[in-house]
């Protein structure tokens, strides 16, 4: 009888503990608040695209400038701030109000401007004023200089919060500007070779007998030397092209001789197209372009003197 009783109090005792324990897990759920923001935006995110960029080396520094307009806040509360909590994919520090982007060469920055003032440049921390509403217009700038080699700059995210009126960051996020990823190619041709004299020197009239006939065949070369692989082409051209015949110029009129013009042939002894554009594939140094010219007959008759004649070409790239 005794063991019995001791073990029934023990028992309720435990059960006791473990309704006083419930209780106060309860009474603990209800201690939550849920504090409603005070600022609000009509999107949580800006989209800002740059698009990929194609740039010349011979034009750089390039400058590249989107704006965005009428972002409008609205807050509950009087005395209200924006401030930049966060600027994401960027390199290092700023200099200059200038962060570098992911892609060496290539470096960003960006300003805000409240409705009634003026734009202000803004790095990690800079803070503009919101009153109770505001109307925010952003210029993002992006500046390529010469060291740049064609690549990717990943996407930027720029992160803006609410400074309350008591000057406290409150983490709150208002929304983000965002710059989607793009691409950079940098890309230049020169020739080396720009202005190319080729000596023909003298030949015998016996050579020539009948149109058509070629002598006195002199070699020459072009440079030209890319960056960044481009696709090249060579075009031909002259004032005196000869239209019955293939890569043909007729001697120009300081020419003595008659009869007798310069004919332009390729690597692959074809004569040139003028006004035409000639492939000459991706190139990514210095590439010697080889072509020989030979005194062609354009007439029956011919006569001897000097002959003279100029040509000009170009190269596009892309």
């Amino acid at each position: 009888m005794f063991n019995f009783e001791r073990n029934n109090h023990f028992q309720i005792k435990a059960n006791n503990f473990l309704l006083v324990l419930l209780i106060i897990i309860v009474a603990g759920s209800y201690s939550t608040r849920v504090t409603a923001a005070v600022c609000k935006t009509d999107r949580i995110q800006e989209i800002v695209k740059f698009d990929d960029i194609s740039i010349d080396y011979n034009k750089i520094p390039y400058k590249k400038i989107i704006s965005n307009n009428g972002k409008d806040v609205k807050c509950s509360k009087y005395n209200q701030n924006i401030y930049v909590q966060s600027i994401n994919g960027v390199v290092g520090s700023h200099k200059n109000n200038f962060y570098n982007t992911s892609l060496p060469g290539v470096r960003f920055k960006w300003s805000l401007k409240p409705n009634g003032l003026e734009h202000a440049e803004m790095i990690q921390g800079s803070i503009r004023g919101i009153g109770k509403e505001k109307k925010f217009d952003s210029k993002f700038h992006i500046e390529i200089d010469g060291s740049v080699q064609s690549g990717k700059i990943n996407e930027i995210k720029i992160t803006m919060a609410r400074q309350d009126e008591k000057k406290k960051y409150t983490g709150e996020i208002l929304y983000e500007y965002i710059i989607p990823a793009f691409n950079v190619t940098a890309r230049t041709c020169k020739i080396t070779t720009p202005v190319v004299n080729v000596p023909m020197g003298t030949v015998l009239i016996s050579h020539f007998k009948n149109k058509g006939d070629t002598a006195g065949g002199r070699s020459f070369d072009i440079g030209v030397q890319c960056k960044g692989s481009p696709n090249a082409n060579i075009t031909w051209n002259s004032a005196d092209i000869n239209a019955k015949a293939n890569g043909v110029i007729n001697a120009d009129s300081t020419s003595s001789a008659t009869g007798i013009g310069i004919q332009i042939l390729d690597s692959g002894g074809n004569p040139v197209k003028f006004n035409q554009l000639q492939d000459l594939g991706t190139i990514d140094s210095l590439k010697t372009l080889s072509y020989m010219a030979k005194y062609y007959q354009t007439s029956n008759r011919v006569s001897a003197g000097s002959v003279n004649a100029t040509a000009t070409f170009t190269v596009d790239y892309k």
